[in-house]
């Protein structure tokens, strides 16, 4: 993910191990490693409509787009609809090339 303001770089999210996670410029709350609440991105350049993380018992963890219009990349590809996202993938959010890149690591 990226974002305007460096400060945020190392912040968290917490998924649970199964559901569904809306990713977006006014969710998730975002945390300090230390647990103190930051808020969301609410970054401007990140959709409204939320990018959608669902993973089931079981299986891989899908990235959707589900109509968001935030420019996702998934292994240096662009996401067309969803990815299914196995081990140790890092999804990166191209927004602006001058940003700060933050990492969402899903193990």
């Amino acid at each position: 993910l990226t974002h305007p303001d460096p400060e945020r770089v190392g912040q968290i999210a917490l998924l649970d191990a199964h559901g569904t996670f809306e990713l977006g410029r006014s969710a998730p709350t975002f945390s300090t490693v230390d647990g103190a609440h930051v808020g969301p991105l609410s970054d401007p350049f990140v959709s409204r409509k939320p990018l959608v993380l669902k993973r089931s018992k079981g299986g891989p963890l899908v990235l959707a787009r589900d109509g968001s219009s935030t420019q996702v990349e998934v292994d240096g590809a662009a996401l067309d609809e969803r990815h299914a996202i196995g081990p140790a993938r890092v999804v990166m959010c191209a927004q602006q090339i001058t940003r700060q890149p933050l990492g969402l690591v899903v193990r």
